[in-house]
């Protein structure tokens, strides 16, 4: 295997940084959870937990990605980053799941039994503070090394986004946990002993319909859903300005996102003989034009009269 760029090394020093980020914040979490015995810390450090085997994952992803095209893979490896995301997702949207039930079962044991769990406000207070400050390290680690690589990078946007959602859902939580003291002798002091349950459950809410967007997006790539109309019309553009001089005409353009890598399929008419030399000099024309405009794409140039229009009738 070749030595890794500048680009390869910066991602994967920033995806280690979040591996074992991540599993000193699953370690605090628990800690913090035992001792405080506040279930949303707990399944926050189930958060993090995950996100550290995904860090584990993701950085042999990001090795594989960079691989061209083999026997093994015959389009490359770009897929697995696709994977790799969606999956997480649907890994997080289960622990959102489990941290439901288990608010529930709590609000409803309380309800029937009068029984719940005595909160220890100092600790959470000291698990916030130290979450915050690691969170707002590894947002700093991941976006400085996704800016640095290109802006490219699926795997170090989604670290990136995980950090930035940490820090943001600690301080949101924390603040809530740290006011329910303050609600007694109030009209709302009704909710203290159910604050942690009810905490649990919007934190949740909240994680069902970020995960699940990513989860869907995630799916959409792996089952070659078209890319985004910005992104279609800019591929076009620039695939109309290669074949600008040229005998021909283009009479489609297909697009999907793979990761960080783009398919695009170029379907055109040359209206006249084409040797297989002007045909792969076109599509390496049409790589580099497109390279400039969209990041990393692998072009595909179909000769073709219809292009995707097989409902023609004089088509053999």
């Amino acid at each position: 295997m070749p030595d890794p760029t500048e680009t390869e090394r910066l991602e994967r020093r920033a995806l280690t940084i979040s591996m074992w980020g991540s599993l000193l914040a699953a370690l605090l979490a628990i800690i913090a959870a035992w001792l405080s015995q506040a279930q949303v810390i707990l399944l926050d450090g189930l958060f993090s937990l995950v996100d550290f085997v995904a860090a584990l994952i993701g950085a042999r992803i990001s090795i594989d990605v960079h691989r061209g095209p083999d026997r093994r893979r015959p389009f490359g490896y770009a897929a697995q980053e696709s994977a790799f995301t969606t999956f997480r997702s649907l890994s997080l949207l289960a622990i959102v799941v489990f941290g439901l039930i288990s608010a529930v079962r709590d609000i409803f044991d309380y309800v029937a039994n009068g029984t719940t769990a005595t909160l220890d406000f100092r600790v959470i207070l000291v698990y916030v503070l130290l979450l915050l400050a690691l969170c707002g390290w590894l947002f700093q680690v991941s976006r400085s090394a996704w800016i640095r690589t290109g802006r490219q990078s699926e795997i170090l946007k989604l670290e990136t986004d995980v950090a930035l959602l940490a820090g943001v859902t600690t301080a949101a939580y924390g603040a809530a946990l740290l006011l329910l003291p303050f609600l007694d002798g109030t009209p709302l002091a009704f909710l203290v002993p159910i604050g942690d349950p009810l905490i649990v459950i919007l934190v949740s809410l909240f994680m069902l319909w970020k995960y699940g967007r990513d989860f869907r997006a995630g799916l959409a790539q792996l089952l070659g859903a078209t890319a985004n109309p910005q992104e279609i019309r800019a591929a076009t553009r620039a695939v109309r300005g290669i074949f600008e001089d040229s005998p021909g005409q283009v009479i489609d353009v297909a697009l999907v996102r793979m990761g960080r890598r783009f398919d695009a399929v170029v379907f055109f008419d040359p209206e006249a003989p084409i040797t297989a030399r002007e045909v792969d000099s076109l599509t390496l024309s049409l790589e580099e034009a497109l390279n400039d405009v969209l990041g990393p794409v692998e072009v595909y140039l179909v000769l073709s009269e219809y292009g995707r229009a097989w409902g023609q009738p004089d088509v053999p």
